[in-house]
């Protein structure tokens, strides 16, 4: 079981993107919650409610949360992994497909560049996409680390 949240987000845009790629391109079997922690500015006055219709219509739940911590005490996955290019990491995608299959596993993802502090970082095993870093823009940077790990399940 797959459980994707996006951390740090203050744009409105991105989130609304973020959320309508989550929800158009998988299915309701694939990824039932979307969590959103420590949303800010705009992205949290405007965009939780947009995306919040966004779930509704596609029969999907949604979750907003202060920080990382609260996320994983409340879901208590059993693997938390965590998308970021700050750090090399020896995770690979095929580790994280697995462990979807087989438990709950909490995929976090940056809604910023810069995202994570080392305490979040902690919560989770680091991964990335081989020559990919969130400087190509945090959307296509989500929209292409979830393509990677989906394709394989």
């Amino acid at each position: 079981m797959l459980i994707v949240l996006i951390h740090d987000i203050s744009s409105v845009q991105r989130l609304i993107e973020i959320a309508k790629f989550i929800f158009n391109y998988t299915l309701a079997s694939q990824i039932r919650l979307l969590v959103i922690s420590k949303p800010t500015g705009s992205a949290a006055q405007t965009g939780i409610p947009e995306v919040s219709k966004i779930a509704y219509k596609q029969n999907r739940s949604v979750l907003i949360v202060n920080e990382l911590k609260d996320a994983v005490e409340i879901l208590k996955p059993e693997k938390t992994f965590i998308a970021t290019s700050t750090i090399k990491s020896e995770v690979k995608v095929e580790e994280i497909v697995n462990s979807i299959k087989k438990q709950k596993t909490l995929l976090i993802l940056p809604g910023c560049e810069e995202a994570f502090s080392k305490y979040d970082l902690a919560l989770g095993r680091p991964f990335n996409i081989e020559d990919m870093c969130e400087k190509i823009g945090i959307v296509p940077y989500v929209s292409i680390t979830l393509y990677e790990i989906l394709k394989r399940l």
